[in-house]
């Protein structure tokens, strides 16, 4: 049995709100933009200074998001998982304005998955245990999968890199003074972030002693070194003014950066269909999980388990391919027959499905 409850209706329209907010909000030039919650699109680019590079392939980057597994006899499980929270730069034909991802939601262009014997890899993606390559075209973009298929570890790695296609919308402000003190301040954190980050170098370039670890005095001139090279970096962008994109603090206006185009966008946020299934069995058990689809892509994803008084949520699962089969799964003749419309790629409306599972028939196809 299926219920549709509150937690499902809520999901449901949070993503058709952020659907209509990006579908309401007009797009901005940057060098035009006024001050508050705006739409701008074009290319991703790096910030001048220390490169940002992704943790498990090592690849110059803007930004990066990591997962690492581990198999085990109930399947794949997270056992660390980080995201960049460096600063990166979306530019149009008018200028450029600086992303602060934090609290953002962020759909990036690339996505490797491989695997390998350890839980850190030795090999970057295209060098992976059994490594299969795919590519595909977005925006005139030729964009690379690399999928292994062996190892008790695998790895997912998603990344936005330069020259990339943005679209983002979020909180526009423009920088006076104070505002860039307090950016510079910003930039110097992330900078000795990066090379803490980096221990061997940090230790070569500050460890004057060379007692095998930076004590304050170190420090102090690890900062100083930081301050100098971002006050020169900074005095280069000052040529122009200084924009930034951030989270506004509220769910209603969120953040949002992606790869994708704005009408890719508003339909990825339409076809997602979120439910309750209730299996109980002849002997009174009752096992109950909530779950998604996205219709289009003929997807799933379960988000908690549990019995009959409660669900548990389950961190860390990905999406999933639905299998075609209905004789072997369940959710096969749920998208085919009940959630979703398989001519739009998109969720039947709830009431038709309700209709639908009272009368123990199919949705109608329209």
């Amino acid at each position: 049995m299926i219920l549709l409850t509150l937690g499902a209706l809520y999901f449901t329209f949070y993503h058709l709100h952020r659907a209509r907010l990006i579908e309401d909000t007009p797009t901005s030039r940057i060098r035009s933009a006024p001050q508050g919650y705006v739409e701008l699109i074009g290319e991703a680019d790096r910030m001048q200074g220390e490169p940002v590079i992704s943790p498990l392939s090592a690849t110059p980057c803007c930004w990066w998001r990591y997962k690492v597994e581990r198999k085990d006899d109930k399947g794949w499980r997270s056992i660390r998982r980080e995201k960049s929270q460096a600063l990166f730069l979306i530019k149009d034909e008018t200028g450029e304005c600086i992303l602060d991802p934090e609290g953002a939601t962020i759909t990036p262009s690339e996505r490797n998955i491989w695997y390998g014997p350890d839980a850190t890899p030795s090999a970057g993606p295209d060098r992976g245990i059994g490594t299969t390559h795919s590519q595909f075209n977005r925006f005139g973009l030729q964009i690379s999968i690399n999928t292994t298929f062996d190892g008790d570890y695998r790895y997912t790695e998603e990344l936005i890199l330069p020259g990339d296609p943005l679209y983002t919308i979020g909180l526009f402000s423009s920088l006076g003074e104070l505002d860039r003190k307090a950016m510079r301040d910003e930039m110097i954190k992330e900078r000795l972030r990066q090379w803490k980050a980096d221990h061997a170098t940090l230790l070569d370039r500050f460890d004057l002693n060379n007692d095998g670890k930076i004590d304050l005095d170190e420090w102090q001139s690890a900062r100083k070194a930081a301050k100098e090279q971002v006050t020169i970096e900074q005095m280069k962008e000052d040529q122009q003014p200084l924009h930034t994109l951030s989270t506004t603090g509220s769910s209603r206006r969120p953040m949002l950066i992606s790869t994708k185009e704005e009408f890719d966008l508003v339909r990825r946020f339409r076809y997602y269909s979120f439910f309750t299934l209730v299996i109980r069995s002849n002997s009174g058990v009752t096992n109950s999980s909530y779950e998604g689809f996205r219709c289009r892509e003929r997807l799933y994803k379960v988000y908690a388990y549990g019995g009959d008084e409660q669900l548990t949520a389950i961190a860390g699962t990905d999406w999933e391919p639905i299998a075609k089969d209905e004789s072997i799964d369940y959710r096969a003749t749920l998208y085919d027959d009940l959630l979703c419309n398989l001519q739009l790629g998109e969720p039947n409306p709830t009431q038709k499905v309700i209709e639908a599972m009272r009368n123990n028939r199919k949705v109608e196809r329209f």
